[in-house]
């Protein structure tokens, strides 16, 4: 964890996201002087990351649902 404790203190960004598929609901920043453009760039990365990770979440729901039904014999 000290790691990624010296990581933070080291970058120009941290950035706390959440989103709906199309929408952003909650931001949370502290930055050092960084231009709004990178700011832009990190928002969109964001977004993209939190729907790729929820994305592969649901199949993998979905997969162990299905396992389980299988195992079950339902």
């Amino acid at each position: 964890m000290l790691y990624g404790a010296l990581q933070l203190g080291l970058s120009d960004l941290n950035l706390v996201y959440a989103c709906s598929r199309d929408k952003t609901l909650m931001i949370d920043v502290q930055a050092r002087e960084i231009t709004e453009r990178d700011l832009q760039a990190g928002m969109k990365l964001a977004h993209s990351e939190v729907f790729s990770f929820v994305f592969c979440f649901l199949i993998y729901c979905k997969h162990i649902l299905m396992c389980s039904l299988l195992c079950s014999g339902n």
